[in-house]
């Protein structure tokens, strides 16, 4: 994840829910709470969909994930 440039300052956080499939495939990515930039939000959205596949899980069954993304200086 590359942090959005201009946003000098300011303090922000979004969290990203997202479900990891048996096989890795990363799904039904949302953001809950949107942090309220759309530059930051999006950033954030953009990073995941860069990964394709994160791999099996180590229990072979579907997950639910929360990861939160914060910007502070």
């Amino acid at each position: 994840w590359g942090k959005p440039t201009g946003l000098s300052g300011v303090r922000l956080e979004a969290t990203v829910i997202f479900d990891v499939s048996s096989s890795g495939q990363l799904t039904n990515i949302r953001l809950k709470p949107s942090s309220g930039n759309r530059a930051f939000d999006q950033s954030v959205l953009a990073a995941f969909s860069k990964v394709a596949n994160a791999g099996p899980t180590p229990t072979r069954r579907s997950h639910t994930f929360e990861k939160s993304f914060k910007m502070v200086d």
